[in-house]
């Protein structure tokens, strides 16, 4: 587990970073996305460049907190062997709001279209 340095979500001004996991540095571009559990934000490398998905999910309870790291140690273990699990960059956990846990889990940049049915 990586843990955590943040700054001011969306903005990275003057080549600030607003998540920091693992020595790498990312600027969120902007949220593409939110769910019962998390929200998405594409976000950028601040030394590649490259683009990037950051999922921040806030836990509240130990069972969550317990669910999002085997979420992480799954992708860790079998992300990128199978198409059906995609690899972790990094993770990074930090305090949360009311006493929870934050964390941020960043994952390659996909632009694929997604057909509904």
């Amino acid at each position: 587990m990586y843990y955590l340095q943040i700054g001011q979500l969306m903005g990275c001004i003057n080549s600030k970073c607003d998540v920091e996991a693992d020595g790498r540095k990312f600027c969120i571009l902007k949220e593409i996305a939110q769910g019962g559990f998390s929200v998405i934000y594409l976000a950028k490398d601040n030394d590649s460049g490259e683009k990037c998905v950051i999922k921040k999910v806030d836990c509240n309870s130990l069972i969550e907190t317990e669910r999002t790291r085997r979420e992480i140690n799954i992708h860790q273990k079998f992300g990128g062997s199978t198409q059906n699990i995609i690899q972790i960059l990094g993770a990074a956990e930090a305090n949360g709001i009311d006493g929870g846990i934050r964390f941020f889990l960043i994952f390659p940049y996909r632009n694929v279209k997604i057909i509904f049915f």
